[in-house]
């Protein structure tokens, strides 16, 4: 008698490999910025030889090489930036087969102005005591203390003795001149600055 074989069968799931990629696609584009602008990133994750290829992956946004815990989806926000951090992001495959396991994106270097500190010198005559219907010329001088201010504008409200500052506004022009009359004469100079500051705007 023959004994009677049956031949085996296996069947075997071969999967391809995966070289995951990602890329920051869409970041911000009016960099250099006041603190605290919000940022909005947005991220792609692809199989880079095989773009239609699904697979799992973890993705993770990172600010200077440190996970910003809690963010895993495509998009994120944050408006703590400071000047010079780096925001990439990193994906990890969870495919079976992998040419390699994680991919870093393309790198957001933040520009952040910082905010400014106007100082403001009143120039005026050196003598106390002024002749009644003397002309006389006032001038301020600003300057910024602060390193990295964002470009200012300043304007210039002369007052005096507390008059509607509007009637003297001299926006733009750092001097101005008064015709004072007897008696005391008060004159103040509002200057407004235009820039990054706490708050959006000064009053100096």
């Amino acid at each position: 008698n023959v004994a009677a074989v049956t031949e085996g069968q296996s069947y075997f799931n071969v999967a391809s490999y995966v070289t995951p990629s990602v890329s920051i696609i869409n970041y911000p584009t009016t960099s250099p910025a006041c603190p605290g602008t919000s940022y909005t990133f947005d991220a792609i994750v692809t199989d880079l030889y095989n773009p239609n290829n699904y697979f799992n992956y973890n993705l993770k946004w990172l600010i200077n090489g440190a996970v910003v815990q809690g963010e895993t989806s495509f998009s994120f926000q944050t408006s703590s930036l400071n000047n010079g951090d780096v925001v990439t992001a990193v994906v990890t495959s969870l495919a079976a087969c992998n040419t390699v396991d994680t991919a870093v994106s393309n790198a957001f270097v933040a520009q952040i102005y910082a905010y400014g500190n106007p100082i403001v010198t009143f120039n005026h005559p050196a003598a106390d005591t002024i002749c009644h219907g003397t002309n006389v010329p006032l001038s301020v001088q600003v300057r910024d203390t602060v390193a990295n201010h964002a470009p200012e504008t300043y304007y210039y409200e002369w007052v005096v003795n507390g008059a509607n500052p509007q009637a003297y506004d001299s926006a733009y022009d750092p001097t101005s001149t008064f015709y004072f009359q007897s008696g005391t004469n008060l004159v103040y100079v509002i200057v407004r600055a235009s820039g990054c500051y706490p708050g959006g705007g000064g009053a100096y």
